[in-house]
């Protein structure tokens, strides 16, 4: 009796107001984190492009391409999340989201990869020293 209790409490908290605005906001928020992502991006390979800096170039439109793909599905998750939710089809609903915390790691990995591509040449005329000192005693 318990279980279906909090099944039932479980099923009004989710289809309450607030709840779908939350779900609304967290996968507008998505969309919105992997459009951010694009931008940076977009400005480290104009950057890259205005120094002359081939590597770094190739990297970061590499990266571009693949978060534009991300970003592209992302909108078209967003979309089905929200068809879905109207329709009141919660499967549909989750599997939206899913594509699209997908699609944001995605872009994340993406990112990640320019950012390591940035500070790998960054750091190429840097030297490390390190010191090793033996306490004799």
């Amino acid at each position: 009796m318990q279980v279906r209790v909090v099944a039932l409490v479980a099923a009004l908290v989710a289809l309450a107001p607030g709840a779908r605005a939350e779900d609304s906001s967290s996968a507008q928020g998505i969309v919105a984190s992997v459009e951010s992502a694009q931008g940076r991006i977009a400005r480290l390979l104009r950057a890259a492009r205005a120094q002359s800096a081939g590597t770094q170039a190739r990297c970061a439109d590499d990266g571009l391409s693949r978060v534009n793909a991300a970003l592209r599905y992302a909108r078209i998750d967003a979309r089905e999340w929200s068809a879905a939710r109207a329709r009141n089809d919660p499967d549909g609903a989750r599997r939206a989201m899913l594509r699209l915390r997908a699609e944001s790691d995605a872009a994340k990995r993406a990112s990640t990869q320019v950012d390591t591509c940035f500070e790998l040449d960054r750091s190429a005329d840097d030297r490390t020293e390190v010191r090793v000192i033996v306490d004799p005693g």
